[in-house]
């Protein structure tokens, strides 16, 4: 008589352990790919936020800023000339630049052009996205008069002013954007 042998195959499958391993791996790699979906769409897609009626629109961080540059660089064009004096920039009565320890809620606007007296004509500058507002702080860099600077007094330098968007709400959509910059240009 011819003894059985059972046979044993090759193919007989995983065993535990290489099933759990096998779906930690899927699980971990599906984590990953949800995580970065996740990040990317944060920065490129519209988002709608904001209580009750008041509803705030966002194309997106990246377009948010961009905008943002492109407005704040045709503001400082214009208050980086010697045409701005500079005692427009810190009279009392109608301040425009302040400094950096005041209360934004203060110091900011929404509307520069128009709250500043900006002599810039409404089509030539891109608007502020929205939940934005614009402010202009004082550094620890004075700006001397025009004329100290024009007879190169002792001392006399240029101002460094930074240029800030502060928004309304600080989410992953609405980040604050600064630009320094130094007037009179000419002097810099």
């Amino acid at each position: 008589m011819k003894s059985v042998r059972p046979l044993r195959s090759n193919d007989a499958g995983m065993t535990v352990l290489e099933l759990l391993l096998a779906i930690t791996m899927l699980l971990v790699f599906t984590g990953v790919v949800v995580m970065v979906s996740g990040t990317i769409i944060r920065f490129l897609s519209p988002i709608n936020s904001g209580s009750g009626n008041g509803v705030v629109r966002s194309n997106g961080l990246l377009i948010d800023q961009k905008e943002l540059r492109s407005t704040m660089q045709t503001l400082a064009s214009v208050l980086e000339q010697p045409g701005m004096s500079r005692e427009k920039l810190l009279d009392p009565d109608a301040r425009i630049a302040f400094a950096q320890s005041t209360d934004p809620e203060q110091a900011c606007v929404i509307n520069p052009v128009r709250s500043w007296s900006v002599p810039i004509s409404a089509g030539n500058i891109p608007s502020l996205p929205a939940g934005y507002r614009i402010c202009l702080w004082t550094t620890s860099i004075k700006e001397s008069s025009l004329q100290q600077l024009m007879n190169k007094d002792d001392g006399a330098q240029p101002g460094v002013y930074v240029l800030q968007a502060l928004p309304e709400e600080l989410t992953t959509s609405h980040l604050p954007i600064r630009l320094l910059f130094c007037r009179p240009k000419p002097f810099c």
